[in-house]
């Protein structure tokens, strides 16, 4: 240490030495064992090295900041590099914003690195083990997720808390982030409500009826798909029947509403009377979307739609059928098919 001066070189140093010296200088920092201030400033340089792999052996030494703006390199390697580290080891430093831009990089697996689901599966693992280690802590750090209003701080809080199963001890918690959610009338917060929905209504709290009614009447077609989705979920007591509950959204404008309703109440043997002439209806429509969303239905409830629908079990097959006959769009036709032959496979079994 009494030698620190002589032992750390200067920038000018840096600029004037070879391409192999500039390559080991991340080398010579893990000797002398450099600290961080120290590695920002010596590396710093080298964002702007013109060999790339004094810019790559950089990556693996520099601090979270410096890190940060590696990922943003125009080589591949050095920018997926960073990326990588940036996820496993300075999360601190992959906020929202950041992933965001991230997400736009001209490098596949820089995109592919910053994906939501990528991160989250990486978190649910880290998690998992900081569970084990401190259990309290764990739960605190997932509590001060779920308030801090961010919609990937809290989508990432939902699924870590689903893959752990400790939602009874953040009850509360998830109870104010759906209160939240009402009042903030944006779409982060519509996304919040519906992330939230997959979880609450297990939950044995006094307001999780009260929530999944505004759910159902919200404006957000997406949110109002999930409360019809999480109903099922949701422990029935003395509560109102199901038929009585999901009958509105039998008549939801929009397709997915509709559909989700339907196919819940067909799994429960509740479905309405008029269930196969809604879904004909809607599977002749011209809107491709609305087709789609009956075919999910058909495929999705063979064989509980079946016995509904009786001897018109084939006027459905026959229309489905015609639809992967004739439909111009490739994406539809095969969704149809696939739909066909699983009708097939249902009759024969």
């Amino acid at each position: 240490r009494t030698q620190w001066p002589a032992l750390v070189p200067t920038p000018d140093d840096i600029d004037s030495a070879s391409a192999e010296t500039r390559r080991g200088l991340p080398l010579w920092m893990d000797t002398i064992g450099a600290d961080a201030d120290s590695c920002d400033l010596l590396l710093e340089p080298l964002l702007v090295d013109p060999d790339p792999a004094a810019r790559l052996a950089a990556v693996r030494r520099s601090p979270g900041p410096l890190v940060r703006d590696f990922a943003f390199d125009t080589a591949a390697p050095i920018a997926s590099s960073a990326a990588l580290r940036l996820v496993h080891m300075h999360t601190q430093q992959l906020t929202t914003d950041l992933s965001s831009k991230l997400s736009r990089s001209k490098h596949q697996n820089v995109r592919d690195l910053v994906k939501p689901r990528t991160l989250i599966s990486r978190d649910s693992i880290i998690a998992r083990r900081e569970l084990a280690n401190d259990r309290n802590q764990t739960i605190e750090s997932l509590r001060t997720k779920l308030a801090s209003g961010d919609e990937r701080e809290i989508n990432q809080a939902v699924h870590i808390i689903k893959r752990l199963g400790v939602a009874d001890e953040l009850t509360d918690s998830l109870i104010e982030t759906l209160d939240r959610a009402f009042r903030s009338d944006d779409s982060p917060a519509w996304r919040i409500i519906s992330s939230v929905l997959t979880i609450v209504p297990e939950l044995p709290h006094p307001s999780v009826a009260r929530l999944l009614a505004a759910a159902r009447s919200h404006h957000d077609a997406r949110v109002r798909a999930n409360a019809v989705e999480a109903e099922p979920k949701r422990p029935r007591g003395r509560a109102s029947s199901m038929v009585e509950v999901l009958s509105p959204a039998c008549d939801d404008q929009n397709h997915r509403v509709k559909t989700s309703a339907l196919r819940v109440l067909l799994q429960k043997e509740s479905a309405p009377e008029d269930t196969v002439d809604r879904v004909l209806s809607t599977l002749g429509e011209e809107d491709q979307t609305s087709r789609a969303a009956a075919l999910w239905l058909v495929e999705r409830s063979l064989s509980t739609l079946r016995p509904v629908a009786g001897r018109r079990w084939s006027d459905v097959a026959a229309r489905v059928a015609e639809i992967a006959r004739s439909s111009g769009d490739d994406s539809e036709r095969a969704r149809a098919t696939r739909c066909a032959r699983r009708m097939l496979a249902e009759m024969k079994s």
